[in-house]
């Protein structure tokens, strides 16, 4: 698109709003803001910088905010099929006991949507095959907890559980790291893990894929058009 772009990585919530504030001082005529955390700070800059353009993903406000683009995405549709697949995978490899499951970092509403998208394509495929795969997960609270998403991986395959669906960041990673190493199945999320994390990638049945690019794509080319959402 021609554009000039930069980023700026925050390591703990104080930085949301310095980063944000930054970007706006040099002159960024649209400034994506990324996840529910920053649902506050967002809104906080909006209001400070009014003349800035800003698009959050993973929020939309009600009433909007004119100068915040809310982006949503229908991820839940993504987790349906991976669910189905998942719990179809676990009644072919271990047909006496299937059990699939999921770990989870932040129990928010983009995780949950995930979360009951999964959970819900598991109760369709039993529905439809006359089976009773059952559904076990966890939400560890952080999204950066990489030894909390082994540890719960591990608790959850010590149940049973032959598939897991790893939905938080470097926890999720974790998850999928102790799932290579006891011989089960993963599914990523967000992107495609088969690249992402190729250590693992022999294990990763697919991935619920969220399409951020082109969520950012779409909302810059209509900003580059006029016509800011």
């Amino acid at each position: 698109l021609g554009v000039q772009a930069d980023y700026l990585e925050s390591l703990s919530d104080a930085d949301f709003e310095p980063n944000i504030a930054a970007l706006a001082e040099e002159g960024y005529d649209l400034i994506f803001t990324v996840g529910f955390l920053m649902t506050d700070a967002t809104s906080n800059m909006a209001a400070a910088y009014p003349d800035s353009r800003f698009a959050i993903m993973d929020v939309a406000y009600d009433p909007p905010i004119p100068n915040v683009a809310g982006v949503l995405f229908a991820s839940d549709e993504a987790a349906f099929p991976a669910g189905y697949l998942a719990a179809g995978w676990a009644a072919l490899r271990d047909p006496t006991d299937p059990q699939i499951g999921f770990v989870g970092g932040m129990q928010i509403p983009p995780v949950e949507q995930f979360t009951v998208g999964y959970t819900n394509g598991a109760a369709y495929y039993n529905l439809q095959n006359g089976t009773d795969v059952q559904v076990k997960g966890v939400y560890v609270g952080s999204f950066v907890a990489y030894d909390e998403g082994v540890a719960q991986a591990n608790l959850l395959i010590d149940q049973g559980v032959d598939v897991i669906f790893a939905v938080g960041g470097e926890t999720g990673n974790g998850a999928l790291a102790a799932v290579k190493d006891r011989g089960k199945w993963g599914i990523g999320v967000d992107v495609d893990q088969y690249y992402q994390l190729p250590d693992v990638r022999d294990i990763l049945l697919t991935s619920a894929m969220k399409r951020l690019d082109n969520a950012a794509y779409a909302v810059t080319r209509k900003t580059q058009l006029g016509s800011f959402p």
